[in-house]
């Protein structure tokens, strides 16, 4: 089986169940992009937003987060998602806005608590929706699962 792979220039590789979903996702964005024209504007043009603002405030590191998870949302397939990605984008574009409209460099230095604030939540929601995306999990279902049960096997018999 090997060899045959290698004759076709593929590579075979042994993946737990679990992670096959997110495998799956990251052998799909190897190909043609799966992104569609109208969330791939929206992208790049969050991308731009976000680097003017990284210009602004260099040392603003969940602006370097917001990047990051917008970036990695070129390579998923985020057709379905595009109106998340919209949310996601305004808080960024309005606080752009704001910089922009103070000329003054004093005035544009720091930004205020409130916004870092908006601009976090923003980041921790962009690093919810790629891993959803990452791990092909429907929204509905993300919820908390405990890491162990308590209820007996049903083989078991404790009497």
């Amino acid at each position: 089986m090997i060899e045959l792979a290698r004759a076709l220039d593929l590579e075979l590789k042994l993946v737990p169940r679990k992670a096959l979903p997110a495998v799956n996702n990251v052998v799909r964005s190897v190909g043609p992009s799966p992104v569609p024209v109208p969330a791939l504007k929206e992208l790049n043009r969050t991308l731009d937003t976000l680097k003017r603002l990284r210009t602004a405030y260099p040392d603003l590191s969940v602006l370097t987060q917001l990047q990051n998870s917008f970036r990695a949302f070129k390579n998923l397939n985020i057709g379905k998602e595009l109106e998340a990605v919209r949310e996601l984008a305004k808080p960024i574009r309005e606080i752009q806005k704001l910089t922009e409209s103070n000329r003054d460099i004093a005035k544009a230095a720091s930004l205020p608590a409130e916004q870092i604030k908006f601009l976090q939540e923003a980041a921790r929601s962009a690093q919810a929706l790629r891993n959803q995306l990452v791990h092909d999990i429907p929204q509905t279902t993300i919820l908390p699962r405990p890491a162990y049960r308590l209820d007996e096997d049903e083989g078991d018999d404790h009497g």
